[in-house]
């Protein structure tokens, strides 16, 4: 007997390497792959734009090991601070890691003795969360050139709120701009501070002395939604979810649906069971004022988000049979969902919809050609 998968993402690959393609005629792009690919897979994604990028960024030293065990020749850039056990394994496999401190600094000279160290230097100027204090950096750089033991492969920030906040965006850029005012650099071959929503709505980022920039979910065609958008990209789809109808019926008036009675019908009405719920990535949030896309039309979620299964209402949906597929993101006819309109019904960000999707379900990887 054959199984499929009931819901799953459609993960359109040759769609993504267009993507990057498309962002490399503004700026040097460095790929994040964090979160194992945005929840899409580390591996298949990397595999995809290998020929296309000389860098890969990761998260944390067990995604640097993954793409290391490809022998992936590329730099790999680990983004988030790495533990003290960690440093021994992240400087013999040469991956360029951040040092958040002085005494780190001691004691990745005292482990890595013999061996040039890879390491890269983040600045904190507003985000709060990791990095060398701004009015720290100065000096902490220039001890960190002086040292022989050490490839010193960059410099960067990370902006705090680029979709909504200019002003402190733009503090953030000048703190940074004042510290790499001390340093030739020319000389410095990583500059980077905006991540997808800085390179689309902040020019100076792409410009000298800013000669890369990291870019995650844009990679993955979503377009994150910003006060101060300055550049028109052609940015191509790239996830799908999709799921299947289980039942179809007619229910009468009154009929209460899904756990706590949270949606009672007022009329009679006809009702599809979906097979995807919140054991799927689909948010519970959604209760009640989410869609998907049947027969190219939309239909309301009825009732709670459960953990396997949602209802819809078909009412006036035509031909609607169990086995149909049902769009939760993605294009069918003339509807479209995408992750912002989700996020928004949602109340959170559209980062956090991909990733529950892309952790919670199977892949189907195609290429164009075999889209629907």
């Amino acid at each position: 007997m054959q199984f499929g998968y009931k819901c799953y993402m459609e993960v359109n690959l040759k769609n993504l390497r267009k993507n990057l393609i498309e962002l490399k005629k503004f700026h040097n792009i460095i790929p994040v792959l964090k979160s194992n690919g945005y929840g899409l897979g580390l591996k298949e994604v990397a595999r995809t734009i290998l020929n296309d990028t000389d860098y890969f960024a990761v998260g944390n030293i067990e995604e640097a090991f993954v793409l290391k065990e490809m022998n992936i020749k590329k730099g790999i850039l680990v983004l988030n601070p790495i533990l003290p056990r960690e440093y021994k394994e992240a400087i013999q496999n040469d991956f360029i890691f951040p040092v958040e401190s002085k005494s780190a600094l001691r004691e990745i000279l005292r482990i890595g003795r013999n061996k040039k160290i890879n390491i890269h230097v983040e600045v904190d100027t507003g985000m709060g969360r990791s990095g060398i204090p701004y009015y720290e950096a100065i000096n902490f750089i220039r001890g960190v050139l002086n040292l022989k033991e050490i490839n010193f492969f960059g410099v960067y920030t990370h902006l705090a709120s680029p979709e909504k906040d200019p002003g402190f965006t733009k503090e953030q850029i000048a703190k940074f701009l004042n510290v790499l005012s001390n340093f030739d650099v020319s000389k410095i071959p990583l500059i980077h501070a905006a991540s997808s929503a800085g390179f689309i709505s902040y020019n100076q980022l792409l410009r000298k002395p800013f000669n890369f920039s990291r870019i995650g979910i844009l990679l993955f065609g979503v377009i994150p939604q910003t006060q101060n958008k300055v550049l028109n990209l052609k940015i191509n789809e790239v996830v799908k979810v999709k799921a299947n109808i289980l039942r179809v019926q007619e229910i009468k008036k009154g009929t209460s649906i899904g756990y706590g009675t949270l949606f009672k019908a007022q009329r009679k009405m006809k009702i599809a069971t979906i097979s995807t719920g919140y054991g799927w990535g689909l948010l519970r949030k959604l209760t009640n004022k989410g869609y998907v896309i049947i027969k190219g039309k939309k239909a309301k979620i009825l009732g709670s988000v459960c953990m396997d299964l949602i209802v819809a209402d078909v009412t006036n949906i035509q031909g609607v049979k169990p086995g149909d597929e049902v769009v939760i993101i993605g294009k069918q006819g003339n509807e479209k969902i995408d992750f912002n309109e989700i996020a928004d019904l949602a109340e959170t960000i559209p980062y956090e919809i991909l990733i529950n999707f892309g952790n919670a379900l199977n892949k189907k990887y195609i290429f164009e050609e075999e889209a629907k």
